[in-house]
């Protein structure tokens, strides 16, 4: 899984590994982060494998699935979580070039690139396996955003990179009905979850930060793991495509 380094990610990988006993890769592009992560898991006696990646490089993005695949025990991979992604404050009319290319790669060219190559090798064990065997359990699942639901004031940007993983994830569920596949494919859309997000979109403002989570009681990123493992966990004829999530009081 991508971003497990922090926030909703490392929930994730947590929930993954602890509770649904799978073999998780941990992936992101702090090293000595998902390394205590790992060490963490390892210890409760999970199986894990920490192998970085910087989603702005496709040889980055290409050489996280080549390990993937060497890796005894790890490879191929069966379920892909797209989690990496971020914001940052820059509006359509005075934003930065560098701020909107920076969400444009990491949160739809680089999911782009980690679907493709997870799909494409789902797909080839699907059709070797054939279609008398056993569903296989392919499943990918974007964490994209409320965001991507409706645009908040100054965010039409960011938002416009979280509509088009909706876009995405739709899109490649009918490319897998056409090819007559069993690979599942659904998005979570959290609100506002209370991480390392709003410093980064705030550029650094911490003090900003913690106004943004104390407005309401927020989301927490177990909340959004736990979405995630019961979108897992639901039968092969389920596909849970779209789950909107806000914290109980969030007003939009």
């Amino acid at each position: 899984m991508t971003g497990a380094s922090s926030g909703i990610g490392r929930a994730i990988a947590r929930s993954l590994a602890l509770e649904l006993g799978m073999r998780v890769v941990l992936s992101a592009r702090r090293v000595e982060r998902l390394e205590a992560l790992a060490a963490e898991l390892r210890d409760a006696g999970a199986a894990v494998f920490v192998a970085p990646c910087d989603l702005r490089d496709e040889g980055s993005i290409l050489a996280l699935f080549a390990a993937i695949a060497d890796a005894p025990g790890f490879g191929p991979v069966d379920v892909l979580i797209n989690n990496a992604g971020l914001g940052r404050e820059a509006p359509l009319s005075s934003g930065a070039t560098e701020h909107w290319r920076e969400m444009l790669e990491v949160n739809v060219l680089g999911l782009c690139i980690c679907t493709r190559e997870a799909v494409r090798g789902m797909l080839e064990r699907e059709r070797d396996a054939g279609p008398d065997a056993p569903a296989i359990p392919g499943h990918v699942i974007h964490v994209a955003s409320m965001a991507s639901h409706r645009v908040p004031a100054g965010s039409g940007v960011y938002s416009a990179t979280k509509f088009a993983v909706r876009s995405l994830t739709e899109g490649l569920r009918l490319e897998l009905r056409a090819a007559d596949s069993k690979i599942r494919v659904g998005a979570v859309s959290p609100g506002y979850v209370e991480t390392e997000f709003a410093a980064v979109y705030g550029h650094g403002d911490e003090e900003r930060a913690r106004a943004t989570y104390s407005r309401f009681p927020v989301l927490q990123p177990e909340d959004v793991a736990a979405t995630v493992a019961h979108m897992l966990a639901a039968p092969p004829r389920v596909q849970i495509h779209d789950v909107l999530m806000r914290g109980t009081q969030q007003p939009g």
